[in-house]
């Protein structure tokens, strides 16, 4: 039987953010080329971890393991001119360092206003 689960709708597609696609359990996650938000990143690095878990995959090999999964040719041009300190980071300082280098300086204040919008209301 085949998966074909995309963690982001294709609405995203429309506003030009990046989507996250992950077809099949066997292969990593990817990222399309598009505006990447706070949100996407934190899908993506879940979407990584669920992958890694069953797995067994060691925290030592995850930033390998996914270190192709972005499309964005600026994305790609910065790993690949990063790749050497890029493979000795953890998973989490990966994650960050594309947080740092491809989101919007406000992302951490936006994304915390999103999360409160976001709760339930007693």
């Amino acid at each position: 039987m085949s998966s074909n689960n995309t963690s982001n709708s294709n609405a995203n597609a429309d506003s030009g953010e990046a989507i996250i696609s992950h077809v099949h359990p066997s292969k990593v996650p990817t990222v399309s080329p598009g505006t990447l938000t706070a949100k996407i990143i934190a899908n993506f690095a879940r979407t990584c971890k669920n992958y890694f878990t069953p797995k067994g995959i060691a925290e030592a090999d995850q930033v390998k393991m996914t270190i192709a999964a972005f499309q964005d040719l600026s994305i790609t041009y910065h790993i690949k001119s990063n790749e050497e300190a890029l493979l000795t980071m953890s998973f989490k300082d990966f994650v960050n360092n594309i947080c740092k280098n491809f989101l919007k300086d406000n992302w951490v204040h936006k994304a915390c206003r999103d999360h409160d919008n976001f709760r339930q209301q007693p």
